[in-house]
């Protein structure tokens, strides 16, 4: 797509002008980062948050694709801590190649909804529904599901254990 060619194409200029020693810089790659706060969007991803904002709210939801469907994710707060993380790291560490892929934790909507079960105890929950739409199946069905951060791991950055220390963290913050 136009948008990963955009993106290959940033990384190959970051890694030149490090190498040129016009910056000392670093391109960190970002799973689908949940829960994000506020109102669901027309992105094909917002429905991996809102399976855990609407009903934790008490607002139903609609959910396009089967609940079984993994997505690769990353709560906000590890991408914070990643993205200083990455900073603060002496960019020899980073090699010649300064693209990091941040570290996902493979999860469904089925397992987002169990853990804010989990997590919000005796609040009532809006109710989570699948109506699918085979355009948006279609675009997440090709996204990567599992993805590997061996360079992050070694680089030392944080990552999400669980589902449920995901939702626990919206549930603090914007509880």
């Amino acid at each position: 797509t136009t948008y990963g060619a955009t993106k290959a194409i940033v990384e190959l200029l970051v890694n030149d002008y490090s190498r040129k020693g016009f910056l000392d810089g670093r391109a960190a790659r970002l799973p689908t980062v949940i829960v994000r706060p506020g109102s669901p969007n027309t992105a094909a991803s917002s429905f991996i948050s809102s399976v855990v904002r609407e009903p934790f709210h008490g607002v139903d939801v609609v959910v396009p694709v089967p609940l079984s469907t993994t997505m690769a994710v990353i709560g906000y707060r590890t991408v914070v801590a990643c993205l200083v993380a990455l900073h603060e790291l002496d960019g020899s560490d980073l090699g010649p190649d300064r693209a990091v892929e941040l570290p996902s934790l493979p999860v469904t909507a089925e397992q987002l909804v169990a853990s804010l079960g989990r997590v919000a105890g005796d609040r009532p929950l809006g109710k989570v529904t699948v109506e699918p739409d085979p355009a948006i199946a279609r675009i997440v069905d090709a996204w990567a599901a599992h993805t590997a951060a061996d360079k992050a791991s070694a680089l030392g950055l944080p990552h999400d254990p669980d589902a449920d220390s995901i939702v626990r963290a919206f549930v603090e913050d914007f509880g």
